[in-house]
């Protein structure tokens, strides 16, 4: 990604408390995703042994 002066103008001016709170719920989105994420391949992996013991 390429960053034009003017956009670099732009972050510099950027106030550095919202900066912090776009990363405060920038990581909580994460931390979300990784949930969700860790749910599915759970649920998969449960039902792959299930299945196993099934066969």
């Amino acid at each position: 990604m390429i960053l034009s002066s003017n956009h670099i103008k732009r972050i510099k001016n950027t106030p550095k408390a919202y900066i912090a709170c776009n990363m405060k719920t920038r990581k909580l989105f994460a931390d979300k995703m990784l949930n969700v994420w860790n749910k599915i391949q759970y649920l998969s992996n449960g039902s792959a042994s299930r299945r196993n013991s099934i066969l």
